[in-house]
């Protein structure tokens, strides 16, 4: 698992042509692409561990963010084909604000919300 979590850590995902593509940071190469079923130019992603999960065409798909292989796909059918926003509940940023807050808080410094 760490190997994996490494591998996601050096690629950055792009939403583009009506699929997902990865990016290895270090050098800029494609690892790989992934057209979606019914793709078009703008598809947004979002990250969550080791799943990529994008929204196209009215559908969702869910995507191995190491290799890009297809895991589920839902067409979503009665809810039209327009574009989606898609949101998670697990962030590294989530995470590292709320750590730096309580490291403030436990430092005696005051704790200001976030919104």
């Amino acid at each position: 698992m760490a190997i994996q979590s490494r591998v996601v850590n050096d690629l950055l995902y792009l939403g583009i042509k009506g699929g997902v593509l990865a990016m290895r940071k270090s050098d800029g190469t494609v690892a790989w692409f992934t057209k979606l079923r019914r793709g078009i130019t703008f598809v947004p992603l979002i990250l969550d561990g080791d799943r990529i999960y994008a929204a196209s065409c009215g559908e969702v798909s869910c995507l191995d963010a190491v290799t890009g292989t297809l895991v589920w796909h839902n067409e979503l059918k009665g809810y039209g084909v327009g574009y989606a926003a898609i949101a998670g509940a697990s962030f590294p940023i989530g995470a590292a604000a709320l750590e730096q807050a309580a490291r403030g808080a436990a430092a005696g410094g005051a704790v200001a919300a976030m919104g």
